[in-house]
């Protein structure tokens, strides 16, 4: 949550949208926030996090994930439990996160519909207001089971500005490549994001993402 304030306090002075509508096309925003679907609350703060941009008159950074710390966090949420009562402490008997990864799954594709629909609410209307989204390989998935026919599907530039697909580079590259092939678009669509810096700085992290994204690897 100290974060999420943190995060909201800078959109709402980096993305703000500008007073001319005929300029807010081309807004994007700066500051993102990741939204976890594995998450309980994720729902409800995003639809509270789009009504305050509305409000706000800024634009919305969305990445939304599932979440990678399931276990961590069921395992401190029983820790705490079990610990003395604290204020900072939720007295919820239910862990912070989703029991299931179906019930994950469904929180992730009910969560991508409400930004997909938002942001065809705003085509249509051509309100000012923008929500740019990165979209991680859940909606990927989601469409590739939707879509299994050979049908092209062409993107348009108006939506491609706003909803990317995205993966890790050297992970999901069968996903990718599948998006890839059933895409086309003017500007890019389906992205690989490559961690920069040096080897020693760099391994550490994408050793943690493969670990955390072993279910790509199996049927976790």
């Amino acid at each position: 949550p100290a974060i999420d304030a943190i995060t909201q306090a800078l959109m709402e002075q980096f993305n703000k949208l500008a007073q001319d509508s005929s300029k807010s096309d081309s807004i994007q925003p700066l500051i993102y926030n990741t939204y976890q679907a594995y998450l309980r609350r994720t729902p409800e703060h995003l639809k509270e996090s789009l009504r305050r941009a509305k409000a706000g008159n800024y634009s919305l950074g969305v990445k939304l994930v599932r979440g990678a710390y399931h276990p961590h966090e069921t395992h401190a949420h029983a820790s705490k439990a079990a610990s003395a009562k604290s204020l900072s402490i939720s007295p919820d008997p239910h862990p912070p996160v989703w029991s299931t990864k179906a019930e994950t799954d469904n929180c992730y594709n009910s969560c991508a519909e409400l930004l997909i629909d938002r942001i065809k609410d705003d085509m249509t209307s051509q309100s000012r207001g923008k929500t740019p989204t990165l979209v991680s390989r859940g909606l990927a998935e989601k469409e590739k089971r939707n879509g299994e026919s050979d049908e092209i599907v062409r993107i348009g530039t108006n939506v491609t500005e706003r909803v990317t697909l995205g993966q890790l580079y050297g992970m999901s590259d069968a996903l990718t490549n599948y998006l890839v092939d059933k895409t086309r678009s003017s500007a890019p669509f389906v992205i690989k994001y490559v961690p920069y810096g040096a080897l020693v700085e760099v391994m550490p992290y994408l050793s943690r993402r493969a670990i955390e994204n072993k279910s790509v690897l199996g049927d976790g």
